[in-house]
């Protein structure tokens, strides 16, 4: 058994994401005079994915190359190094379902207020206060099941784009 970890690619479309993942398999200190990395049988290939699924993900695609890289101090040398490329997709219709339509039900409610008559000001500036501090609370339930990373994903962006509409909606 051989654990890795990588680097996922592509993780700012979440969830609408398909995350990819290369491992790369090299001797440090063995050129190809003294190790040949090989495959057994040809590479696997996209075509060739097992019946791999979980219940959020699902094994999408999968490519296997073999490089053999020379350097400036070693003329005649090939250090040779195994690649594997995993695509893994993501179910999506639970996130569409639980963060994007509650998301966008609360935006579109907030633009109701403008339908409310000016003279009712207090009520306008009530219904607009709850859907903000709906949004709010939406918002804190839902970043428990949102990845944690260092950029912006397209699902936090959109969860911004609500709250703005609504705060909008409150100064008007």
């Amino acid at each position: 058994t051989l654990q890795a970890s990588c680097t996922m690619e592509g993780l700012q479309d979440f969830p609408f994401d398909r995350l990819t993942c290369r491992l790369k398999f090299q001797g440090w200190t063995l050129d190809d005079r003294t190790q040949n990395l090989s495959f057994y049988s040809p590479p696997w290939a996209t075509e060739k994915v097992p019946e791999v699924s979980f219940q959020q993900f699902h094994l999408a695609a999968v490519s296997s190359r073999r490089v053999v890289e020379a350097y400036a101090c070693c003329p005649g040398v090939g250090w040779p190094f195994l690649e594997f490329g995993l695509q893994i997709g993501r179910s999506q219709v639970h996130y569409v379902l639980k963060v994007c339509m509650v998301n966008t039900l609360f935006t579109t409610l907030a633009f109701g207020v403008l339908f409310v008559s000016p003279s009712a000001r207090f009520n306008r500036l009530g219904f607009s206060i709850t859907l903000m501090l709906t949004l709010t609370a939406a918002d804190i339930v839902q970043s428990a099941y949102l990845p944690i990373s260092d950029i912006v994903l397209w699902i936090q962006f959109y969860i911004m784009l609500s709250w703005c509409f609504a705060f909008l909606t409150t100064l008007e």
